[in-house]
């Protein structure tokens, strides 16, 4: 047991206490795994030193998608071109002639002197400078981001009377004789002040109702008249209907806003495209329709009016929001900033004001931007030539009044692109084109004229004097 217990300790002793190695490497495999880590640790500083000697790469230029950036500017110009394609193929669609000769009326126009008009531009040459700017407002500069530059026209919101009557005196179907005639058309309007105003000045009442030679009960009703101004603001009181003349309740007014009144009909009010040929007016509304939008909302307006309040609140809102522009009525050319504020944003701001309708709702429309609308009643702004529900937004409750820019960053991109083409396909019908353009079925488009002369012709033959009901 000595002997065995004594070989068990020497095995022991040789296996682990004593060194297994010495200076000549006699164990082959601590010699292999030696050479190993040698070898490792020299490639290893190898592969380092040259890393640090190498120099380090030029950065890519790299655009979206991780494309370099020639091809992502070649992917966004391919993108513009087709979208650009699109938009002259929805204009071209939109602006085919969908009325027929039957459906224009013959127009007898009394021949009224100047002072029955408080302005007119009939003393200027035809087609000349002077007139289109007495029409449709000075020529302005519009800057696109793509480094476009185009011209429009800035009308004034109360010149329709002026323009609707040029417009109608070079109108195809005018006839020279009341018995041919299917309406009878008064071009007397007052555009620079209100029918309440001091300033105010009309022909006597009596010599105005003389002036209407063909005036009696059986025509009364074919008769039709422009108010350049809210309701029956922009007409001489001969012309307004009251108890004491029921005739002259039957004439039909053409005004630029007729909310729930029987016997007037809304027509747009003069855009900044107006006065535009059809070439200018589609490359306006197709640059326009490829703008790039960098802001969610922009506003244009003052502290005035039964909404003054909600103009507050949606001031305030502007104000605070990093994703929003207001043009101040401070500023020198407000005008200029709303246009340019306009293309910038997908959404603008149109409360109302002194009245339901706002010349602004239909500036945004030609330049791309998507109408918000605060009351009900205006979605009814208008019938014969857009409808307001398929072009805007609407946030019509108390509780959406005081969350405005919440509501907006809600809608998703694919409502916001289907507004966006329904404002291309109907702007054209809200626009007075220049001169004689427009006015006749064989004029290479429709405007806002012959909108309005077809459908106010349909609505006397139908005796439909309720516009809303449209």
């Amino acid at each position: 047991v000595e002997n065995k217990a004594q070989r068990r300790r020497s095995s022991i002793h040789t296996k682990f206490l004593q060194p297994r190695w010495h200076s000549s490497f006699r164990n082959s495999v601590w010699r292999e795994r030696g050479m190993v880590a040698l070898t490792f640790t020299f490639a290893l500083f190898l592969c380092v030193e040259a890393g640090w000697k190498a120099p380090f790469p030029e950065p890519r230029d790299v655009g979206p998608r991780g494309l370099t950036q020639p091809a992502a500017d070649s992917l966004v110009e391919q993108k513009a071109s087709t979208l650009r394609s699109a938009a002259y193929a929805t204009l071209e669609e939109t602006q085919a002639r969908r009325f027929s000769d039957s459906d224009y009326p013959k127009v007898y126009m009394y021949d009224l002197g100047k002072e029955f008009r408080e302005t007119d531009c009939s003393d200027f040459p035809a087609e000349s400078q002077r007139k289109q700017e007495c029409l449709f407002g000075p020529m302005v500069d519009l800057s696109f981001s793509n480094g476009k530059q185009l011209k429009c026209r800035s009308p004034g919101q109360f010149d329709l009377g002026r323009i609707f009557f040029d417009k109608m005196q070079s109108y195809r179907r005018l006839v020279a004789s009341p018995e041919h005639a299917d309406l009878f058309f008064i071009p007397s309007y007052r555009d620079q002040h209100n029918r309440d105003t001091k300033y105010y000045g009309c022909p006597k009442h009596a010599a105005s109702k003389r002036a209407l030679a063909h005036f009696n009960y059986t025509t009364a009703s074919r008769h039709f008249i422009v108010s350049p101004r809210v309701s029956t603001n922009g007409l001489c009181p001969a012309y307004v209907g009251d108890r004491s003349s029921p005739n002259v309740q039957k004439i039909s007014v053409l005004t630029i806003e007729a909310i729930l009144t029987e016997g007037a009909f809304s027509i747009p009010y003069p855009t900044i495209a107006s006065g535009m040929t059809r070439g200018e007016l589609n490359e306006l509304l197709v640059e326009s329709r490829l703008e790039k939008r960098a802001f969610l909302a922009t506003g244009s307006f003052g502290f005035h009016g039964p909404w003054i309040q909600l103009r507050s609140s949606l001031y305030d809102q502007c104000q605070q929001a990093h994703d929003c522009l207001h043009s101040s009525l401070s500023e020198q050319d407000v005008y200029s900033s709303y246009r340019h504020n306009s293309l910038r944003s997908t959404f603008c701001l149109e409360p109302p004001g002194d009245s339901l309708s706002r010349k602004g709702i239909l500036d945004s429309m030609v330049l791309g931007c998507i109408p918000v609308l605060f009351q009900p009643l205006q979605a009814g702004l208008w019938p014969w030539h857009v409808p307001l529900g398929d072009v805007a937004v609407m946030l019509e409750t108390p509780h959406k009044h005081n969350n405005v820019m919440q509501e907006l960053r809600k809608i998703k991109a694919e409502r916001i692109k289907e507004l966006q083409e329904n404002i291309l396909k109907f702007a054209t019908r809200i626009t007075y084109g220049r001169g004689g353009e427009g006015s006749s079925i064989e004029d290479s488009y429709e405007d806002a004229f012959d909108t309005t002369l077809v459908n106010i012709w349909r609505s006397i033959k139908n005796k439909k004097t309720k516009q809303w009901e449209a």
